[in-house]
């Protein structure tokens, strides 16, 4: 086929099309900054970086050893609603106290601290 421009391809309107789907879907998936982990002799720490969230946007459930961290954020633009989700998953060690772990957020930045719990060494029994 012939433009004025010299041949056309058949296959332009496909390329435009692509491009607007890989736009889209970018929009409606981010993907925040992987966690940044931390290990002391008395706990773990997750920390992730998430600007445009707060903390009602975010969940955060331990079971099993596993600490998983799920956010969505619902927003309006000019071309209607959208939603951000991510979705992340932390294997735990053994040691980890699920009862007492700590989370903050601070100026977009999402910490959980895990405490490990503390060993029993034992004890001397008398006769």
């Amino acid at each position: 086929m012939e433009g004025k421009d010299g041949p056309v391809s058949p296959f332009r309107g496909l390329v435009k099309v692509q491009r607007d789907l890989d736009d889209m879907f970018s929009s409606m998936f981010i993907q925040p900054a992987v966690p940044l982990y931390g290990v002391s002799d008395q706990q773990f720490v997750a920390e992730m970086y998430l600007p445009e969230f707060s903390p009602e946007d975010v969940q955060i459930k331990v079971q099993d050893n596993v600490l998983e961290i799920d956010g969505q954020k619902d927003r309006f633009n000019l071309s209607g609603p959208s939603s951000e989700r991510f979705y992340r998953i932390i294997a735990l060690p053994d040691s980890v106290d699920p009862d007492n772990i700590d989370a903050s957020f601070d100026e977009g930045i999402l910490r959980v601290e895990v405490p490990f719990r503390v060993r029993s060494w034992g004890r001397r029994i008398s006769i």
